[in-house]
C-alpha cells in the first residue's frame, strides 16, 4: 500500500512540475509576442487584434458550458474502460457545437455588416466589425484545444499535456515572427497564424490521447456532463466579465483604439503576474480539503493564514517596488509608445493580487462545501465591475477601468474572506487585517498623488517589520527548509 501511495504522490509531483514548466514557457511566449505586437503593429491594430481575441475567448467560455473545468473531474472519476468513450463523446459534441454556433455568428455578422454598410463610419467599433468574421475560426480551434487539454488532465497524462502547451506557445511565437517580421503582415495574417498554431496543437493533443481517438456521440453522457458543469460554467462566465470584458466596455465608452491597446498591453503584464501567483497555489485546494476532512482545525487555520499573508505581503512589496522599475520594464517588453501603462499598472496589479487572494478564500469555501458563496460573490463582483466601468471610464478613461478592476476584486476578496471566518475557519482577524489595512492606506495615497518614491521606501520597511514581528510569514520555517535543501544540518 505504501508503495502505491508513493507512486501516486510521485505522479502528482511530476504532473505539477510539468504543468509549471509549460506555464513558464507559455509566459515567455506571451512576453515575446507582446514585444512583436508593440514594434510591428500600430496601436489601432493592436487594439483590434486584442478585441478579436477577447471576443473569441468569450465565445469559448460561453459555449464551452464549463466542460473545460469539469472534464478532468469527469474523466478522472470514470472507470478506465469508459474514459475513452466519455472523452470522445465530449470532443465530438464540442466540435459539432462550435461549428453550429460559428455558423450563427457568421450569419449575424453578415446582417450587421450589411446594415452598417449603408452608413459611412470609421470609428473603432466599425473597424472591429470588419474583422469580426475571423472570430468564429479562432473560437472553433480554441475550444477544441481547451477540451483536449482538459481531457489529458483527466487521463493524468501530464507530460504530453505540458508538451502540447509548450509546442502551442512555440508555434505561436514562430508563426507570429514569420507573419510580422518576415511577411510584414497585419491583422488578418496574424489571426490565421494563431489559427494555424491552434489547429496543429489540436492535432498533436488528439494524437496524445491514450484512448478515445474517434468521433462518438453518447447523448446521455453529454447531458450528464453539462448538468454537472453548470455551476462551474456560471463562475467561468462571471470571471470573464470581470477580467476580460472591460476592454470591450472601454472601447464602447471612449471609442479610443489607442487606450484599448495600452490597456490590453498592461493587462498582458498583469496576466503574467496572475499566472505566476496562481502557480504557487497549485497544492492549496487538495491540502486544505485534506485538513478539513481530518478535522484538523488549527492546522487549517495556520495554513490559510500563511497562504494569505505570504502571497499578500510579497505581492504588496513587489507593487511598492514597481514605481522604481516600471518604466524600464515597459521599455524592455514593449516600447516607449506604451509608457502610459505606468498610469494604470499599480491599480491593475493590486486588483490581480486581491483576485488571487480571493481565490484562496474561494477554494477554502469550496473545500468547506460552500461553493454557492463563491458564485453569489462573483455575481456581485460582476455587477460592481460593470457599474464602476460605466461610471468611471467616461471621466477617467482607461485609468477608470483600472480602478474599477481593483475595487471589484477587493470586494470579492473581502466578502469571501469574511465568509471563510463565518463558516469555515475562525482565524485571528488582526493577522489578516493588519497587512491589508496598511496596503489600502498606500493605495489611497497613490490615488491622491502618484509621486510616492520616498513613501514607498517607508512602506516597504514597515511591511518587513510587521511581517517579522507578528510572524505573518514563517521566516524561521522557510530558513530551515532552505538550509535543509542545501544539505546544512544542525550538529549536536
Amino acid at each position: 500500500m505504501s508503495n502505491t501511495l508513493q507512486i501516486k504522490k510521485s505522479g502528482v509531483l511530476e504532473g505539477a512540475f510539468w504543468s509549471w514548466l509549460s506555464t513558464v514557457i507559455n509566459l515567455l511566449a506571451l512576453l515575446i509576442v507582446g514585444k512583436l505586437f508593440a514594434i510591428s503593429l500600430s496601436k489601432e491594430e493592436v487594439a483590434i487584434f486584442s478585441l478579436i481575441l477577447v471576443w473569441s475567448d468569450g465565445f469559448i467560455l460561453f459555449f464551452g458550458y464549463g466542460l473545460q473545468v469539469s472534464i478532468p473531474k469527469l474523466i478522472g472519476g470514470t472507470s478506465d474502460e469508459s474514459k475513452g468513450d466519455l472523452s470522445s463523446s465530449l470532443f465530438t459534441f464540442s466540435l459539432l457545437n462550435s461549428v453550429f454556433v460559428s455558423l450563427i455568428i457568421l450569419a449575424i455578422w453578415g446582417i450587421l455588416l450589411g446594415i452598417t454598410s449603408f452608413r459611412s463610419s470609421s470609428d473603432s467599433s466599425s473597424l472591429l466589425l470588419a474583422y469580426f468574421w475571423i472570430v468564429p475560426f479562432l473560437f472553433i480551434v480554441g475550444l477544441l484545444r481547451d477540451i483536449l487539454l482538459s481531457s489529458l488532465s483527466g487521463f493524468q497524462v501530464f507530460g504530453k499535456r505540458a508538451i502540447g502547451v509548450a509546442i502551442a506557445s512555440v508555434l505561436q511565437v514562430i508563426f507570429s515572427v514569420f507573419v510580422l517580421v518576415v511577411l510584414k503582415g497585419k491583422i488578418v495574417s496574424l489571426c490565421f497564424a494563431y489559427i494555424a498554431s491552434y489547429f496543429l496543437t489540436v492535432v498533436l493533443l488528439w494524437k496524445s490521447l491514450p484512448s478515445g481517438r474517434s468521433l462518438r456521440f453518447d447523448k446521455s453522457k453529454i447531458i450528464s456532463a453539462i448538468k454537472f458543469s453548470w455551476v462551474l460554467w456560471i463562475n467561468t462566465i462571471l470571471n470573464y466579465f470581470v477580467q476580460r470584458f472591460d476592454t470591450v466596455v472601454l472601447l464602447f465608452l471612449t471609442g479610443s483604439a489607442i487606450q484599448v491597446a495600452i490597456y490590453e498591453m498592461a493587462k498582458r503584464l498583469c496576466h503574467i503576474a496572475s499566472r505566476m501567483l496562481n502557480a504557487l497555489l497549485l497544492p492549496y485546494l487538495p491540502r486544505i480539503s485534506e485538513l478539513f476532512a481530518e478535522k484538523r482545525e488549527k492546522d487549517a487555520e495556520q495554513f490559510f493564514l500563511q497562504s494569505q499573508n505570504a502571497i499578500a505581503i510579497l505581492s504588496f512589496i513587489g507593487i511598492l517596488f514597481l514605481p522604481f522599475v516600471q518604466k524600464y520594464i515597459i521599455l524592455f517588453l514593449f516600447s516607449k509608445e506604451y509608457m502610459e501603462i505606468t498610469t494604470i499598472l499599480v491599480p491593475l496589479l493590486a486588483g490581480i493580487v486581491f483576485a488571487v487572494l480571493s481565490g484562496i478564500s474561494g477554494q477554502t469555501l469550496i473545500a468547506g462545501n460552500r461553493p454557492y458563496v463563491v458564485t453569489i460573490t462573483n455575481i456581485g463582483t460582476v455587477g460592481i465591475n460593470l457599474g464602476l466601468n460605466f461610471l468611471l471610464i467616461p471621466y477617467m478613461g482607461m485609468v477608470g477601468a483600472g480602478w474599477a478592476s481593483f475595487i471589484s476584486f477587493f470586494f470579492s476578496y473581502l466578502i469571501q474572506t469574511i465568509w471563510v471566518r463565518k463558516t469555515c475557519i475562525l482565524y485571528d482577524l488582526k493577522i489578516i487585517v493588519l497587512p491589508q489595512s496598511l496596503f489600502l492606506i498606500y493605495i489611497l495615497l497613490y490615488a491622491l498623488t502618484i509621486d510616492l518614491f520616498a513613501i514607498n521606501f517607508v512602506f516597504i520597511i514597515v511591511f518587513f517589520i510587521i511581517s517579522y514581528y507578528f510572524n505573518l510569514i514563517p521566516f524561521e520555517y522557510l530558513l530551515t527548509r532552505f538550509l535543509k535543501s542545501k544539505g546544512i544540518k544542525n550538529r549536536h
